[in-house]
C-alpha cells in the first residue's frame, strides 16, 4: 500500500483501460505482500481472510472485460483502513527483523526461531529485487508502446522522403504479360513507302464479308427458310452474285442450288453457309467432276474433309478453310471470283498446274481476290491465265509469294504492288508482261527472289533495285533491258544473277565484284564492251557458271580469274578477247567447261594449265584448229574462228570423251566428224 501511495502518475500516453489495469495490477500485488505478513501475526486472522477475499476479487476484475475502475478505487480505500488498524502489528514485524537483540549467533536458534516465527516469507532483500524488477519491466513495456510507434512513423517519412521527383516506388505485383492476339489478328505491319504513290482502283462493288464466328450448330446462324431465304442472305453478303443466279447454268446457279438441297442446312452457322458455298462454286467453275481427286467433294461431310492435294486438313482448329491447295489436279476453266467470301479464312490458294498435264486454268484473275485479306501464298503458275495483274493485288498486305510463271498474262506490272512490303517471292517469269519495272522496286525490302524472265520488258533496270538487300536471286533474262546499275553492287547476299538474252550495254560494272557471295553468274547474249573487270576475280564463291560469252569485250583475260578455285563453267567465247590464256588458270582444278573460242587470242596454252587439265579432262575448246591461232596440245576441241569445231581425240584411246560436247549448250551445232565412235 505504500508503494501504491508512493508510486509516480502513469504515462499519459496510456490509454483509460490500460491505466485502470495497472492500478489493479499493482494493488493486487500489494495486497499480496500484505497477506504474507499478516499471516506472521496470530492476531490478525481477521485481516489475513479480508486480504485474500480482496486480492481474489480484485484478481477477477482486472481479468474482467467490464471492470470499472470505481470499484478499484473502493477496494483500496478498503485496503487503506486495513492498513491504518494494523499499522502497529506490521511496524513491530518489521522491527524484529532490524533489531539488533534479535540477531544471535547461534544459527541452530536463529533457524529454529525464524523457522517457527515466519514460515514461508520472502526476505526483505529478495522483496526489493523483485520490486525492481517488477517495476523495470513495467517501464520498458511502457516505452516499447510509445517507442516502436514513433519509430515505424519516423521511418516511414524517411523512405517517402528518399524518393526523387523523377523516380517511381516499383508495383507491388508485377504487370500482367501482354494478351496475345487473337488467331485472326496480324501483327502490326512496316509502314508503307513515303513517297507518293498513286493508289490502285479497285472494283466499286465489294462483298460484305461478315466478322468470324464461332463455329457451331446454330451459331450466329440467320434463318433461311427454303431457299428464298438462302439466296437472299448470299445477295446480301456478295451483291453481284444477283445477276449470276438468274443463270441457270453458270457455276453460282449450280453451287446454290447444291445447298438449298443440303440437309444440314438449317444448322449451319452464316460463315459455315459462305464456306461451303464459295467452295461449291469453285468446284463447279472449275469441271471438278473431271479433276484427277475430287474425293468428298459435294458430300454431306464437312468441307474439311473434302480432298486437298496437301497432307494436312485445309482448316484451322475452328474449322475455317484456310488452304486451297489442289496443284497437279487437273483443273480446268476460271477461278471463281466468289473465294473472296473466304475473306476471314483463306491464307493459302495453290492451284499451279503444267501445260504437259493437259487441263490448264483459263480466263483472268479475279479482281476480287483482292478482298483475300488473310492471304499469304498464291501459286497459278503452269497455267494458261491471261488477262492482267489485277491492281487489288496490292491490297494483300500479308502476302509473302506470288507465283504467276508460265501463264500468257500481259500489260504491265500494276504500282500497286510496291504496297507489298513483306513479299518474299514474286515469280512472273514466262509471261507476256511490258513496260519498264516501277522504279520503285526498291520498296520491296522483304523481296529474296525475283523473276521477271522472258517477258516483253524495256528500258533500264532501276537503280533502285540496290535496295533489295536480302534479295538472293535475281532472274532478269531474255527480255529488253538496255542498262546495268552499279547499285547493282549493293545486292551483297545475291546467289544467282541472270540477265542473259538482254540488250544491255556498256561496260560492265566494276561493283559487280561487291557480290561476294555469288554462286552463279550469267551476262551473256548482250552488248556489253571494254575491258573484263579484276573484280571479277572476287567473286570467290562461284560456283556453277561464269558466263560472259557472246558480248564484246576486249583486252586480256585477268588473272585474277585463277582465283575463282571452286568454278565449274568459265564460258568467254565469242568475245574480242586478246592475249595469252593466263597461267593461273592451272588453279582451276574444277573446271567441267572452259570455252574460248570465237576470239583473238594468240600464243600457246601454258603447260603449267595443260598439265593439270590433263587429269581433270575439261571440256577445254579453243581457237586451235589449223592454221591455229592459239596453240593449245590439251584442248578437247579446237575450233575455227567463227567455224566448224572438231574433237581432238577422235582417233585415240580418248576418243569417248568426244560425247562431252554434249555437256555445252551450243556447242554441238559445231562439231564435224564422227564424235561419237567407240563413245
Amino acid at each position: 500500500v505504500h508503494e501504491l501511495n508512493s508510486r509516480p502518475t502513469p504515462q499519459a500516453s496510456l490509454t483509460g483501460r490500460e491505466f485502470e489495469q495497472s492500478e489493479a495490477s499493482f494493488a493486487v500485488g500489494s495486497v499480496t505482500a500484505l497477506r504474507g505478513i499478516q499471516e506472521e501475526d496470530d492476531g490478525s486472522e481477521e485481516f489475513s481472510l479480508k486480504a485474500s477475499q480482496d486480492v481474489s476479487n480484485m484478481g477477477d476484475a482486472v481479468d474482467n472485460p467490464e471492470y470499472d475502475h470505481r470499484s478499484s478505487k473502493n477496494q483500496l480505500d478498503e485496503l487503506t483502513r486495513l492498513e491504518e488498524h494494523h499499522t502497529s502489528s506490521i511496524q513491530d514485524v518489521e522491527s524484529s527483523y532490524e533489531s539488533p537483540e534479535n540477531l544471535t549467533t547461534d544459527n541452530s536458534s536463529s533457524s529454529t526461531s525464524m523457522g517457527k516465527s515466519r514460515p514461508g516469507i520472502i526476505p526483505g532483500p529478495v522483496q526489493g529485487t523483485l520490486r525492481y524488477i517488477v517495476r523495470g519491466s513495467a517501464c520498458l513495456l511502457i516505452l516499447a508502446a510509445v517507442v516502436l510507434p514513433l519509430y515505424f512513423f519516423v521511418w516511414e517519412e524517411e523512405a517517402d522522403s528518399n524518393v526523387g521527383v523523377n523516380e517511381t516506388i516499383p508495383p507491388l505485383f508485377p504487370p500482367l504479360p501482354p494478351v496475345p492476339p487473337s488467331p485472326v489478328e496480324r501483327p502490326p505491319q512496316p509502314p508503307m513507302p513515303t513517297a507518293p504513290v498513286p493508289q490502285p482502283s479497285f472494283p466499286v462493288v465489294s462483298p460484305t464479308v461478315p466478322s468470324r464466328p464461332t463455329l457451331g450448330p446454330g451459331d450466329g446462324s440467320t434463318p433461311t427458310s427454303g431457299a428464298n431465304g438462302l439466296r437472299g442472305f448470299l445477295i446480301s453478303q456478295w451483291p453481284n452474285l444477283e445477276g449470276d443466279l438468274a443463270v441457270f447454268t453458270s457455276p453460282q446457279y449450280y453451287a446454290f442450288e447444291w445447298l438449298s438441297n443440303d440437309p444440314g442446312l438449317s444448322e449451319y452457322s452464316d460463315q459455315r453457309k459462305l464456306q461451303r458455298f464459295a467452295l461449291s462454286t469453285f468446284y463447279f467453275s472449275t469441271n471438278g467432276d473431271n479433276w484427277r481427286r475430287n474425293d468428298r467433294w459435294l458430300s454431306d461431310e464437312h468441307e474439311c474433309l473434302w480432298y486437298s492435294a496437301s497432307s494436312s486438313l485445309p482448316c484451322d482448329d475452328d474449322l475455317f478453310y484456310t488452304s486451297l491447295d489442289l496443284d497437279l489436279n487437273g483443273l480446268s476453266g476460271s477461278i471463281a471470283s466468289e473465294l473472296a467470301l473466304l475473306s476471314n479464312s483463306l491464307s493459302h490458294i495453290d492451284l499451279s498446274s503444267r501445260a504437259s498435264a493437259g487441263a490448264v486454268l483459263t480466263g483472268t484473275i479475279p479482281s476480287e481476290l483482292g478482298f483475300l485479306s488473310l492471304l499469304e501464298y498464291i501459286n497459278l503458275s503452269g497455267n494458261a491465265i491471261q488477262g492482267s495483274v489485277p491492281p487489288g493485288i496490292g491490297k494483300l498486305r500479308y502476302i509473302r509469294s506470288i507465283n504467276l510463271n508460265g501463264n500468257q498474262i500481259g500489260g504491265s506490272l500494276p504500282y500497286s504492288l510496291v504496297h507489298l512490303t513483306s513479299l518474299a517471292v514474286l515469280d512472273v517469269g514466262n509471261n507476256e508482261l511490258e513496260g519498264s519495272l516501277f522504279t520503285d522496286i526498291g520498296f520491296l525490302t522483304s523481296l529474296r527472289f525475283l523473276d521477271v524472265s522472258n517477258n516483253l520488258f524495256t528500258g533500264e533496270i532501276p537503280s533502285s533495285i540496290g535496295n533489295l538487300d536480302l534479295l538472293q536471286t535475281l532472274y532478269l533474262q531474255e527480255n529488253g533491258f538496255t542498262r546495268l546499275p552499279s547499285e547493282i553492287g549493293n545486292l551483297f547476299l545475291l546467289q544467282r544473277f541472270f540477265a542473259q538474252k538482254n540488250k544491255i550495254g556498256g561496260n560492265l560494272v566494276t561493283e559487280i565484284g561487291r557480290l561476294v557471295n555469288l554462286l552463279d553468274l550469267n551476262l551473256s547474249e548482250n552488248s556489253m564492251s571494254g575491258a573484263l573487270p579484276s573484280q571479277l576475280g572476287d567473286l570467290l564463291l562461284l560456283r556453277d557458271q561464269l558466263n560472259l560469252s557472246e558480248n564484246s569485250f576486249t583486252g586480256p583475260i585477268p588473272d585474277a580469274l585463277g582465283r575463282l578455285i571452286f568454278l565449274r563453267n568459265m564460258l568467254l567465247q565469242s568475245n574480242a578477247l586478246t592475249g595469252l590464256v593466263p597461267v593461273t588458270f592451272s588453279n582451276l582444278d574444277r573446271l567441267a567447261t572452259l570455252r574460248l573460242e570465237d576470239n583473238s587470242l594468240s600464243g600457246t596454252v601454258p603447260e603449267e594449265v595443260c598439265a593439270v587439265f590433263r587429269d581433270t579432262f575439261p571440256v577445254f575448246v579453243a581457237d586451235c584448229r589449223p592454221p591455229p591461232e592459239i596453240v593449245c596440245d590439251c584442248c578437247m576441241f579446237c575450233c575455227e574462228e567463227g567455224g566448224n569445231c572438231e574433237c581432238q581425240f577422235s582417233n585415240t584411246e580418248l576418243n569417248f570423251l568426244c560425247s562431252e560436247f554434249t555437256k555445252s549448250p551450243g556447242l554441238e551445232k559445231r562439231i564435224v566428224g564422227n564424235t561419237m565412235q567407240g563413245s
